[in-house]
């Protein structure tokens, strides 16, 4: 689940560099790999290799957490922590793509997104 953290920088590069169908086209060849890779498993069994590759959501455990060990079990676990951690990236994503991703040189995160849309 790892891909979660870089896919949307990953995916802002993609725009940037081909436009949206240039970036459609890209995630459309990485779509087709995977279901080429995972064909065999998606023809024996298809619930359980999907359900699989979706197990690591829910799962996380806070004897391996490094950052946030200090914090008691019950908070660590509880939905407003996990609310609180995905709007903190969340933010953290959109003040990336305002002030980094899309430097001043380019015309900024609005510029970029009319060049996406062919404007």
């Amino acid at each position: 689940m790892n891909i979660l953290l870089f896919a949307p920088g990953l995916l802002y590069l993609l725009l940037e560099a081909g436009g949206i169908h240039g970036a459609v086209g890209h995630i459309a060849l990485c779509a087709l790999v995977q279901l080429a890779l995972g064909a065999p498993f998606l023809y024996t069994n298809p619930l359980a290799y999907i359900g699989g590759s979706l197990r690591g959501f829910g799962d996380l455990n806070q004897k391996w957490s490094v950052n946030w060990r200090f914090l008691p079990h019950d908070v660590f676990h509880s939905r407003s922590f996990v609310l609180v951690l995905l709007a903190a990236h969340l933010a953290a994503l959109a003040l990336l793509a305002t002030f980094r991703w899309s430097s001043h040189v380019t015309g900024g995160l609005r510029a970029a997104t009319n060049r996406w849309q062919g404007n």
